[in-house]
């Protein structure tokens, strides 16, 4: 095998992609106002339509990658897809149609790659703690790239919104990373334990977790929908201001994944709920702020309150899952969380219409109580029936969170 460095750098491309579904959030109200006629709704597509196909794609990459394509041949027609469909929509800007379906594209590269980055890690670094530190680099690599994606979108969304997508052109530099650095992995065969292994089944707790993601990210992706407008209606900045604070939220995460450990000692079996008022009172915030550096500070709450409750969304589906369903409970996150973005703009224009509020501002503080009044009727519930099955008796204290 390669040098391992040199392996883990190209374990890294893949951790680098998630985020990238986030560069057209700083830009989103230039666009809008490049498209008068368009819907909100609609506009917001070019940030969420990705998100639902890569969740979708996900799933296709985890069961076709290593054992129906090469790992080395999918990364490389991902980020093909990536950089093409990501690049696209600045020489298309004149069609929302035609950037939309070029998000479609770029989408499918994102889906295939998201998943790949644990996968490569446990196929070709041997010890547990080499891999737990791969998995930690590949964390900081993830929220990292976040930041660079979304402040450099925002700063050249100032002068043309489709300027925002050349940060795609990042796939040109990741290619030959690939091409070079990644060995070619031979596929794998079914053994015949995990033909038998294939006959379990995915179990209500999985499932209850999926949704508690969808749910939460339905009421949490105002904050990356809805920021550009707050900044650039109200006369607090650009769209490069909104990049920075956009930012702020990768910045929480990063910090929250990194206190994760201690605060859930802490919190024991309250660890996501804590984390969701967290949440509510970043929402809070983001409602009330009168400027852009208490608006950054809001986002920095709700980021960290993100990089707390995330991997323990993940502790608790890797106890609950069969052994055989782990990647595929990991994946309904990923489904769950993507798919509640893609809904909410539109699950937000239905509270509008409900409620008569047309506010910009509105979704952070219908947010905000609705994290508190979920979190106090899942703790009331789960107190009563764990959340976990009977047989994994060591999550059972977990699940009350």
């Amino acid at each position: 095998m390669k040098n391992k460095k040199i392996v883990i750098l190209a374990i890294l491309v893949a951790f680098a992609i998630p985020m990238s579904t986030q560069i057209p959030a700083a830009g989103i109200q230039n666009v809008a106002e490049s498209f008068p006629d368009a819907s909100e709704t609609t506009v917001a597509l070019i940030v969420t339509l990705p998100i639902l196909v890569a969740s979708l794609f996900a799933l296709i990459a985890g069961k076709v990658a290593g054992s129906v394509i090469e790992f080395k041949k999918l990364i490389l027609a991902a980020l093909v897809f990536f950089t093409a469909g990501g690049v696209a929509p600045f020489f298309f800007s004149e069609s929302l149609g035609l950037v939309l379906a070029f998000r479609v594209v770029c989408g499918i590269g994102i889906g295939l790659l998201s998943p790949l980055g644990a996968t490569l890690v446990v196929k070709l670094i041997d010890s547990e703690e080499a891999q737990g530190k791969a998995m930690g680099i590949g964390s900081i690599v993830l929220n990292i790239s976040g930041i660079v994606y979304v402040s450099l979108a925002g700063a050249l969304a100032d002068s043309h919104w489709s300027n925002m997508f050349l940060v795609y052109l990042v796939g040109l530099l990741f290619i030959p990373i690939i091409i070079f650095t990644l060995p070619n992995i031979p596929l794998e065969k079914d053994t015949k334990e995990e033909v038998t292994a294939t006959k379990e089944r995915i179990n209500f707790a999985m499932i209850a977790i999926a949704l508690m993601c969808f749910l939460m990210a339905i009421l949490e992706y105002p904050v990356h929908l809805n920021m550009s407008s707050v900044v650039i209606t109200e006369n607090l900045g650009t769209s490069a201001t909104a990049g920075i604070i956009i930012a702020m939220y990768t910045i929480g995460g990063i910090v929250g994944s990194a206190i994760y450990a201690r605060f859930s000692k802490l919190t024991k079996d309250y660890t996501t709920s804590a984390a969701r008022l967290i949440t509510a009172g970043g929402l809070l915030i983001l409602f009330f702020g009168g400027n852009a550096t208490i608006l950054a500070m809001g986002n920095f709450l709700i980021g960290l309150s993100f990089g707390i409750y995330y991997p323990a969304f993940y502790m608790l589906m890797g106890r609950a899952a069969p052994a055989s369903l782990t990647a595929l409970g990991m994946s309904l996150i990923m489904v769950g969380y993507d798919g509640g973005g893609f809904v909410s703009p539109y699950f937000f224009s239905v509270v509008r219409k409900v409620t008569g509020n047309e506010g910009v501002r509105f979704p952070f503080l219908f947010s905000s109580i609705a994290f508190t009044a979920v979190t106090l009727i899942v703790v009331m519930i789960t107190r009563k029936r764990p959340l976990i099955p009977a047989n994994t008796t060591s999550v059972e204290e977990k699940a009350k969170e």
